[in-house]
């Protein structure tokens, strides 16, 4: 069996022989492939045949770490001592350094490690030289300082080949590449941009390192060379600038030869000391240093003494820093800066931050000490306003806090409730009256599936975990992603188009503001499958239709993306410019669009195209369209948007805004976009946004077009207010001799009106009191002579009248009511004010005053009217619980004379009841 040497040989002769085109291409990628794997076997050998070797342990230091590469002799050494303060060994021989020599260069503020390692020789991948130590040196290393030699020009070549067979990549960046391997369905390609090697060359390079079932997403064009380099997942991307040594040796002749050889060299001599000033400065500049300013908690920023740190660090590399504990510690953060969308953002430990930057970092703090006393009184725990006081404390040994809600969150109560539940009645009656079926998608999903569709930038923006099967998920930020990726897993053979909506929670890691929560709730539609104007007309009528149902009136804004992408194809094909273009655009951000537009020397005519373009805005709809007519040409989707404007008006939809300013920052976005705003919710004013895209591809699926929007169904809340009226309550009143029989009463009435039964053993005039308390609108007495007769009493509690009725006749009676028991809508300014909305379509609540003490319930009105009144005084819980509950059917007596005697009165009753 030949060798791997062996092996590589007859790899690389292969190559040479095959002669490169369209039809071998597929060919030379697979053996580029096995090539690839050899050498990195190769490797593996050598560094597995190290025995009882040492190896290279040095730790890091200092705000970043440099490591001299250069052959044997070449000047590092002395290099490092006129650098730094270390001492390392020099001589006028081969292989004077055998281990690695660490320095420290202290220059503007920032603290520079160095190392000089051993020469690398040729053949240091395979180990040769202790390659393998010097080089895991280098992989761990912030930059490679190449020092070459002014008489040896040929040197660089070789270091270079040497660390890209160690399968380091110099001054490269990681392919943007996404291979996820699955367990069946074979090789699915999808890529946003035009790519030069085809699909079997993709296959082949997989299948040589036996990758027969993938999803891959290319997002840039790649070499065949640089999709091996994603395969493989062991390569290092480190930065490196080049310094020619021994100047002072060279003629003015062989220097400007160099010159030309190395533009971006720094030209030196370290044993004379020249030019070493203009290295420090350049390897400072190369490295990417930014200024970040520590401000404490409730205190000034340190403006004087920044913190020196390297480009893209994030937060929580600043908490390894500052401390062991405080990544374990972290609670938040707040950036203002550069970085910080509003001054004080509060931001995560993925948040990156930018130079000039001022930070503040919050931590857990330590419980309060133990508190002396070994117990308090049971009954002050009953005593609302100083819970927090005990919970403050350890009690019998153990820490009490206060649980609350987590920030961004909200406690939605019954009354509330019923009104949510109202609206979405509303909205699933209608979207299933156009012909949509509901969908439900795990509360979490694959983190993939969020960084396929979005990038690696919403890592910032969501709550992602690592399951006890090391599998990342997230928890859903929003419903589109996850209702594609169940079309492509469930429903590609479903009759287009398909239709489907949904309603759901979903999270997102951001600051809370009105409307906007970390835990909110998406209702949405994906129409998928059609690319006609009529999907777009159908699903903008349907999300105005949904909103006029519920009593608001939107600003309808409507815009096309086709005439942006055709002027951004002419500026530039490279589809990074044209998304960070469509995200300023997105954005508003006029001043930087135009500084950009500048940087990437796009023509003057089409920047003044694109401003036209974005500023072109109006009630006219057909005349916006005539202009961009004008701008961009007869371009055919502009046919399409005009055809989309006559179905709008065939479906009532008038006095909207023709808008082609509105852009959507995602590259998938293709045709009609929309956006719908309403009054009362300040700045963040849009309650729904949608337009078509094509999504479907990235995840596996085929090149299939869908329509949708989503509402946000918070801010619909906001300034919604349904008042639904609730189903009469029955209360059930028995003795326990009767007990059965009242439970079989109220097991029938249930079918049609909410029934409360006795679970507390009270006597009957106790039950009848609690009645009275939660405010039911009927009682049901069943006592024995009831049982007996079949006639059962049943009392209206709002006008006092009181029946006989068998238990037909009460069947009878509130089915009847609960057939006619309708909700209504208000809708403010509407000309039908008075639509009703089916019972069916709602949730019944009953609700529950303050809990207290049986007294005598006459005067209900007056104490409602004493509760409301008293409950301005939280300090005195006991007396507000007193108040709505006793002595108030004695109105005639003046309160506030009472008011001691009543506090000292509650406070007995509460002791004894204790």
């Amino acid at each position: 069996m030949p060798t791997i040497q062996e092996q590589i040989r007859e790899v690389e002769d292969e190559l040479k022989k095959t002669i490169y085109n369209k039809a071998t291409s597929h060919h030379i990628g697979r053996l580029k492939a096995k090539l690839a794997k050899l050498h990195d076997e190769v490797e593996k050998k050598a560094a597995a045949s190290g025995g009882g070797g040492e190896g290279y342990n040095v730790k890091k230091a200092g705000d970043a770490t440099v490591t001299l590469v250069g052959f044997p002799s070449v000047g590092k050494s002395t290099l490092l001592n006129q650098l730094t303060d270390a001492h390392s060994e020099v001589g006028a021989y081969a292989f004077t350094t055998l281990s690695v020599v660490p320095g420290v260069m202290e220059y503007k503020g920032a603290t520079i490690q160095i190392l000089d390692v051993p020469g690398l020789v040729k053949g240091a991948a395979s180990g040769r030289g202790r390659g393998k130590e010097v080089i895991a040196v280098i992989r761990n290393s912030d930059m490679v300082l190449f020092l070459v030699d002014v008489f040896q020009h040929t040197h660089l070549d070789v270091l270079k080949e040497e660390l890209y067979n160690a399968g380091i990549r110099v001054n490269e960046f990681p392919p943007d590449v996404v291979i996820k391997k699955k367990d069946r369905g074979g090789i699915q390609i999808s890529s946003t941009v035009d790519l030069d090697i085809d699909d079997e060359t993709i296959k082949s390079i997989l299948d040589e390192y036996k990758v027969h079932n993938a999803t891959v997403l290319i997002r840039e064009k790649i070499t065949v060379d640089q999709l091996i380099d994603v395969v493989s997942g062991n390569r290092s991307y480190v930065r490196s600038m080049i310094a020619v040594n021994k100047v002072d040796l060279a003629t003015p002749e062989l220097i400007e030869e160099n010159r030309k050889r190395y533009p971006d060299g720094v030209f030196i001599s370290a044993h004379n000391n020249e030019n070493l000033d203009q290295l420090r400065e350049v390897l400072y500049d190369s490295l990417g240093f930014i200024r970040l300013y520590l401000k404490p908690q409730g205190g000034p920023a340190d403006m004087e003494e920044p913190m020196i740190i390297l480009k893209n660090t994030n937060v929580g590399q600043i908490c390894d820093r500052l401390h062991r504990d405080f990544r374990r510690k972290f609670r938040f953060a707040y950036v203002w800066g550069k970085s910080a969308k509003h001054p004080g953002q509060r931001v995560g430990l993925e948040h990156k931050l930018m130079d000039g930057d001022i930070l503040t970092i919050i931590i857990q703090k330590w419980p309060f000490p133990k508190w002396p006393f070994p117990k308090w009184p049971s009954f002050w725990k009953d005593i609302h306003s100083i819970h927090w006081f005990i919970d403050s404390f350890y009690y019998k040994g153990q820490i009490m806090t206060e649980l609350a809600k987590p920030r961004g969150t909200r406690d939605i109560l019954p009354k509330d409730v019923a009104k949510r539940r109202a609206v979405e009645g509303v909205f699933r009656r209608i979207v299933r009256n156009w012909g949509f079926g509901e969908i439900v998608t795990p509360t979490f999903e694959d983190l993939e599936l969020f960084r396929l569709k979005s990038g690696e930038g919403v890592l910032g923006e969501i709550y992602y975990f690592t399951d006890k099967g090391d599998r990342e998920l997230a928890l859903r930020p929003e419903l589109t992603a996850p209702t594609m990726r169940a079309y492509v897993n469930e429903m590609q053979s479903f009759p287009k188009p398909v239709r489907l909506f949904y309603f759901e929670n979903c999270f997102r890691y951001e600051r809370p503001q009105k409307g906007r929560y970390r835990e909110f709730w998406q209702f949405g539609t994906e129409l998928i499958g059609s690319s006609r104007p009529e999907s777009d007309a159908e699903i903008i009528a349907l999300a105005m239709t949904m909103l006029k149902a519920v009593g608001i009136r939107g600003d309808l804004n409507i815009g096309n993306l086709s005439v942006i992408r055709f002027l951004l194809n002419q500026i530039s094909s490279e589809s990074e410019v044209q998304d960070r273009i469509m995200r300023l655009i997105d954005k508003q951000e006029t001043e930087m669009l135009d500084q950009y537009l500048e940087e990437i020397g796009a023509p003057a005519d089409l920047q003044e195209k694109l401003r036209a373009v974005i500023s072109l805005a109006g009630k006219d709809a057909y005349g916006a369209v005539a202009q961009a007519r004008l701008i961009a040409g007869d371009l055919p989707q502009l046919d399409d948007f005009e055809k989309m404007l006559d179905l709008l008006a065939a479906y009532g939809i008038s006095g909207f805004t023709v808008n082609f300013g509105i852009a959507r920052g995602l590259d998938y976005y293709t045709g009609t976009v929309f956006e719908i705003y309403a009054e009362g919710l300040g700045a963040q004013k849009q309650v729904c946004g949608g337009g078509s895209y094509k999504l479907i591809s990235l995840f596996g699926g085929g090149d299939v077009v869908s329509t949708g929007f989503g509402l946000g169904f918070d801010r619909i809340m906001e300034i919604c207010d349904p008042v639904p009226e609730t189903v009469p309550t029955v209360y059930v009143v028995s003795k326990p001799a009767t007990e059965a029989e009242g439970i079989r009463i109220a097991s029938e009435l249930r079918q049609y009106v909410p029934v409360i039964t006795d679970v507390m053993q009270r006597s009957f005039s106790a039950q009848l009191n609690y009645a009275n308390t939660i405010e039911v609108d009927y009682i049901l007495i069943v006592g024995e002579k009831e049982a007996e007769s079949g006639l059962y009493s049943l009392k209206d509690m709002k006008s006092g009248e009181q029946v006989s009725l068998t238990a037909q006749q009460l069947i009878d009676r509130f089915s009847a009511r609960s057939r006619k028991n309708l909700i209504r809508i208000p809708r403010s300014g509407s000309p039908d004010p008075d639509r009703f909305i089916p019972a069916s379509d709602q949730v019944q609540f009953v609700f529950c005053s303050f809990p207290c003490f049986p007294c005598f319930p006459c005067f209900p009105v007056f104490r409602v009217f004493l509760f409301s009144v008293f409950s301005c005084f939280p300090c005195l819980p006991v007396f507000r619980v007193f108040l709505s509950s006793c002595f108030l059917c004695l109105p005639v007596f003046s309160v506030f004379p009472f008011s001691l005697f009543l506090l000292f009165f509650s406070v007995w009753m509460m002791l004894k009841k204790t």
